[in-house]
């Protein structure tokens, strides 16, 4: 009796499929990055943000470098990109900063504010905007309090870093046994350009967790306004 063995013919063709299934997804990660291609890992390094920041920012040395994060994004859709930065130095301090390049490859601060950003992303292209807005969640609160925002932001066609709406995420209130809790969202509708914003706001017993008052909701519908959304009437 002979004994079917698998042979090199067998063990090539599977590794032929492996390799084919690698490369299908390898083209599909690249194909994703392309298309994402207004945010781009920053080439510029740590030690020549620090510095700009130094020279340029309104506090020069007193920041807090070592929580220093930069990433290049395309807010404007002109060929450079700029430098966005971020310090952390605490729960609720930190700065941040936009740094546009200029034609002769220098770099010039054109925003910053004492923000602890938490992260910041490329959110939604408006049709009424000429450029990306970019959502920028930042952290803030004191004794007892805690607050997450999101700013959706864009750059204004004269060059000028533009808020177009902020919102709270979540917000908790400690007030002896009691927490007071805000807990928000918002969605752009692609067929009209509106933006939707829901705000559920509830109180729970700080020992226990349980609900002192039944959760209310609201919604509220904002259109695209002189750069700003503006909340309808």
């Amino acid at each position: 009796m002979k004994i079917k063995r698998l042979g090199d013919g067998f063990m090539m063709r599977r590794l032929l499929s492996l390799l084919l299934i690698c490369g299908v997804f390898s083209f599909l990660a690249v194909t994703n990055k392309a298309s994402n291609a207004m945010s781009v890992q920053t080439g510029i390094n740590y030690d020549e943000v620090a510095d700009l920041i130094r020279k340029q920012g309104k506090k020069q040395n007193a920041y807090y470098f070592p929580g220093l994060f930069t990433e290049e994004l395309n807010v404007d859709l002109d060929p450079e990109l700029e430098v966005l930065a971020r310090t952390h130095g605490g729960v609720h301090l930190g700065d941040f900063f936009i740094f546009d390049k200029q034609s002769e490859g220098s770099y010039k601060l054109i925003f910053e504010q004492p923000w602890n950003v938490e992260s910041w992303d490329i959110e939604h292209t408006h049709a009424d905007l000429l450029t990306p807005l970019v959502r920028i969640i930042t952290l803030t609160g004191g004794t007892g309090l805690d607050v997450r925002e999101a700013h959706l932001m864009y750059m204004h066609d004269r060059g000028v870093w533009t808020e177009a709406w902020i919102g709270t995420l979540k917000e908790r209130t400690v007030f002896e046994d009691n927490v007071h809790l805000i807990m928000g969202s918002y969605q752009l509708n692609d067929d009209n350009g509106q933006l939707f914003y829901w705000q559920t706001v509830m109180d729970v017993s700080l020992e226990t967790n349980e609900q002192i008052r039944k959760p209310q909701t609201t919604l509220k519908v904002y259109e695209l306004m002189n750069g700003r959304f503006v909340e309808k009437n």
